[in-house]
């Protein structure tokens, strides 16, 4: 007889800990190594911090605030607070203190688990509750480091699991990237966190032995769905707790699946054309040869058409002394490689596509715990969001905004109030999204309808679009495209310095220029602007860009100009950016982008 199906979260971690103790459950770096712990010390360790906790009065639904950089330390703290009855809020360390504070009082958590690499003590003197650093929770429930706990079998201790709690009651909080306001709180239910790990499991299928990596933000929700999913389906998690190595522990972990948002794939692209371009003459020749057999053989094969023989033997041999080695970038077991958050360039697309690699979009909101639509393995059309999960019901409004209504949307803000214009009549959510479904059902996105541009010649543009293909020059980091009420687009950019060096060197140049100096060199500016005549060729006249501002430092996330999942706030980029706008306005004799690209 079928065991019954996990109704919270904390069920769902003890039944795969008691069917399958022996499993890896996660792996940490050490060194080129990644030891593994297996379910069984696993579990021991959640519950031994479970103990802890309710030794400190943890109680069913007190709200528990978890603030550190995601990692071995975050998940096990997570899910302890679960299995103490608690409602694990997220928080991420690198919002602004003043913002951080806001949320501490917002959540009015019952204890405070901080990360002690990110955060002092005195970061935290307004949370008005109890603080407890990562290690001295670990040690105060005698859990050992991770290394430790991989070399010794599990010591479970007596904890039975809160059976008074149900699905219906409070999980988790998190809070919104706030891309055009203040953050707001969202409360999800047991219930909704495991229909969207249903939902995510089915798009993107986990198994026994495969696995995956864990270095998004854990404040977030997708980094812990991803999690969960593999919890779920029994896949090892490694933990990656400096992003800056993210490539080189896929290159030693090799895992399955991983997870990323746009500007992860243009730095990986980056990175795999910066190692083509310093391969000798003779080589880098067959390289880019066998680049651009891989994006024939794609091109045919999303064409629908039948492949020559004589192609697919062509692109066999190429993919066999060429392009396999490519994908080794990510180690050898990559099967999936997904991203979502904001738009990817098509460019960035088509070039891992000619590599081997199928990556899969996806589209969600902070308002839904289960996400909106995706790209699947065997079912993709680049560009789209991919199609509606089934768990959802999606409807196109009649000013194409995208209305979302199912088990994982949210009920409200964390004070249980449902915001005025949030909700339709008939219970569907405004996404704030504006796209359309195709012929075949998939989805495309056009842009968020609070951010679409209106020039004075009135012209409506979506600026996000637009920034993905100006955005595809390995020269910027950010473009940002403004011009509402004005005559024509322009775009603040923000420099890639490093390529932008290497291209100084190529000229016999200095190659130690600071930002500054860069973005004020007539020469860096040529550049810029051939980079935007080019990427603007397959635009209509009204989309392209006119005039460029270079900006002599980076968008930050402590200036408030980006969130933590690297989304624009553009109401702020625009406040301290104006004189930059302006300039792109004044009237001069320089030829508009707009004329040398006609």
């Amino acid at each position: 007889m079928a065991s019954p199906r996990p109704d919270t979260v904390a069920e769902l971690v003890r039944s795969r800990a008691t069917s399958t103790p022996h499993l890896s459950a996660y792996g940490c770096r050490q060194g080129g190594a990644w030891p593994k712990t297996d379910w069984a010390a696993c579990w021991a360790e959640m519950q031994r911090l479970a103990s802890a906790l309710r030794g400190l009065d943890v109680a069913r639904g007190d709200p528990i605030a978890i603030l550190g950089k995601s990692g071995r330390a975050w998940h096990l703290a997570e899910h302890a607070v679960l299995l103490a009855g608690g409602v694990a809020a997220g928080i991420d360390p690198h919002v602004p203190r003043t913002q951080l504070q806001a949320m501490l009082a917002v959540v009015s958590p019952k204890l405070v688990l901080y990360d002690e690499d990110a955060f002092g003590p005195t970061d935290l003197t307004l949370a008005a509750a109890p603080l407890i650093g990562f290690r001295d929770l670990l040690a105060l429930a005698g859990v050992t480091g991770a290394s430790q706990a991989a070399d010794r079998p599990g010591e479970p201790i007596a904890i039975d699991l809160p059976v008074e709690i149900s699905g219906d009651d409070p999980a988790t909080v998190i809070f919104t990237s706030g891309a055009t306001g203040e953050p707001k709180a969202i409360r999800y239910t047991h219930r909704q966190l495991l229909a969207a790990c249903d939902a995510i499991g089915d798009a993107f299928p986990m198994s026994e032995g495969e696995s995956t990596l864990c270095w998004l933000p854990m404040a977030h929700l997708f980094q812990r769905m991803m999690n969960l999913v593999a919890v779920r389906h029994g896949a090892t998690i490694h933990f990656v707790e400096d992003p800056r190595t993210l490539v080189e522990c896929a290159q030693e972990a090799e895992p399955s699946i991983i997870a990323g948002v746009p500007r992860f794939f243009e730095k990986l692209r980056e990175g795999i054309e910066r190692q083509i371009d310093a391969l000798p003459a003779w080589r880098r020749t067959i390289v880019r040869a066998a680049l651009r057999q891989g994006d024939r053989f794609q091109q045919t094969l999303a064409g629908g058409g039948a492949t020559p023989w004589s192609q697919w033997f062509v692109h066999r041999l190429c993919d066999r002394l060429v392009l396999s080695h490519l994908r080794a970038t990510l180690g050898r077991r990559v099967q999936m490689l997904i991203t979502g958050s904001a738009p990817i360039a098509m460019n960035d697309l088509r070039f891992f596509d000619s590599i081997g690699w199928r990556v899969l979009e996806a589209y969600g909101v902070s308002e839904n715990a289960v996400p909106i639509a995706a790209n699947r393995p065997g079912q993709r059309r680049a560009g789209s969001v991919g199609k509606p999960f089934a768990a959802n019901e999606l409807r196109i409004a009649d000013d194409g905004e995208v209305l979302v209504r199912g088990p994982g949307v949210f009920h409200g803000y964390f004070n249980g109030v449902r915001q005025a214009g949030c909700f339709t009549d008939d219970g569907f959510y405004r996404t704030g999204d504006v796209g359309r479904l195709d012929d075949q059902g998939f989805l495309y996105l056009e842009g968020r309808k609070s951010e679409f541009i209106k020039t004075s010649t009135g012209r409506k543009v979506a600026p996000a679009p637009l920034e993905a293909v100006y955005g595809a020059s390995r020269y910027l980091n950010h473009c940002v495209v403004v011009g509402n009420g004005r005559k024509h687009l322009a775009a603040l950019c923000t420099l890639n310095t490093a390529q932008v060096l290497a291209w100084r060197a190529e000229r016999g140049e200095s190659s130690t220029a600071t930002e500054e100096q860069l973005a004020q060199s007539p020469a860096v500016r040529c550049l810029i602007e051939s980079q935007f005549d080019e990427l603007g060729q397959g635009l209509a006249p009204h989309e392209r860009i006119h005039r460029v501002a270079i900006l002599p430092r980076q968008l930050s996330l402590e200036a408030g100009e980006i969130t933590s999942t690297l989304k624009l706030r553009r109401l702020e980029i625009e406040r301290r950016c104006r004189s930059w706008i302006d300039a792109c306005y004044v009237d001069d004799e320089r030829p508009a982008l707009s004329a040398r690209q006609s």
